[in-house]
């Protein structure tokens, strides 16, 4: 009974105040519908379909892969709304202490793809990833050395 007298009065406080409990409750069971319908990994599997379709080329075989082995265990469940910067941080430097700085680089680039399809279906607000630049290490860049005409002649002898 002593639950029910709170509860009542609870209701009683949000009428004087001139808002709707039906209303309320209605709200709030619809924010949590759309969490679970925008959870990242869901909008990063349709974001891969709509990129790839069907495809089963190599390349979109490694973006799956790699958002399942790298962004799904930690933020996979989040609504994509939730996430923040620190979690996404932690995602990828989660990735680097592996030490694979390149595959850490691009399940970043993967990442701020699907934030930017996020924001352009109108469930994020902001590429989370463009707010967190600088704090990730960088591959070292590779040079490989351009071979004329005559090296590979003398080199194919």
């Amino acid at each position: 009974m002593k639950e029910a007298r709170k509860k009542r009065d609870e209701v009683k406080i949000k009428i004087s105040r001139n808002v709707d409990p039906v209303q309320e409750k209605r709200l709030v069971k619809n924010e949590l519908k759309e969490n679970a319908a925008n959870t990242f990994e869901n909008i990063a599997l349709e974001w891969h379909k709509k990129k790839w379709g069907n495809s089963t080329s190599k390349n979109a075989r490694l973006e799956l892969s790699r958002l399942r082995r790298n962004a799904f265990p930690a933020l996979g469940a989040i609504p994509i709304r939730k996430i923040t910067a620190k979690q996404l941080i932690d995602t990828i430097q989660k990735i680097e202490k592996r030490g694979v700085l390149t595959e850490a680089k691009k399940t970043r680039g993967i990442i701020g793809q699907i934030f930017r399809y996020a924001i352009a279906t109108k469930r994020a607000d902001h590429d989370l990833i463009a707010d967190t630049r600088g704090a990730y290490k960088q591959p070292k860049e590779r040079h490989h050395p351009n071979f004329s005409e005559k090296d590979l002649k003398t080199h194919s002898n």
